[in-house]
């Protein structure tokens, strides 16, 4: 998160931008309690150049649009060397033993970012449908090719 953290700080100097300016391209304003127009979501900003967070894709896609530059200058680690690795299928289905309904995917296609937080998002849908099974989208391959049980028995 710091190295996020140091890119993007160096974008904006780089393009004369302090960080109200970068929340105001990316967010907009609003009028605080005091009745002062200021810039959105600063201590968000604030939270990411100190590499204390690191935004969503769809937070990170606006910053990047908003700094003139690509999400993946921003954020090389979005893409992962595994997405460019050949020797594995494109995509990969695997039944479960004992269920009819439900496979383990595996998908390893490069891909636009807007797409891949499309497919992250169905993934988290269909977790939240399926009683959260898989805690963590998109960390869904598991070693183990069976279907977890639930912790209190019952299915």
């Amino acid at each position: 998160m710091k190295d996020f953290g140091k890119r993007l700080h160096a974008a904006m100097v780089a393009r004369d931008m302090n960080q109200s300016d970068l929340c105001r391209k990316v967010w907009g304003e609003t009028i605080d309690n005091r009745g002062i127009t200021v810039a959105r979501n600063r201590d968000r900003m604030s939270q990411y150049i100190a590499g204390r967070g690191y935004p969503t894709v769809e937070n990170l896609t606006k910053i990047a649009d908003a700094l003139g530059m690509k999400p993946e200058e921003l954020a090389p680690e979005v893409l992962q060397a595994s997405a460019e690795r050949s020797d594995d299928p494109a995509v990969q289905l695997l039944a479960v033993n004992g269920s009819l309904d439900r496979v383990f995917l595996k998908v390893n296609v490069l891909v636009t970012l807007k797409t891949a937080t499309t497919v992250i998002g169905l993934l988290q849908e269909d977790q939240m449908v399926a009683g959260g099974l898989a805690r963590a989208v998109p960390s869904v391959v598991r070693k183990s090719k069976s279907e977890p049980q639930p912790e209190n028995g019952s299915p």
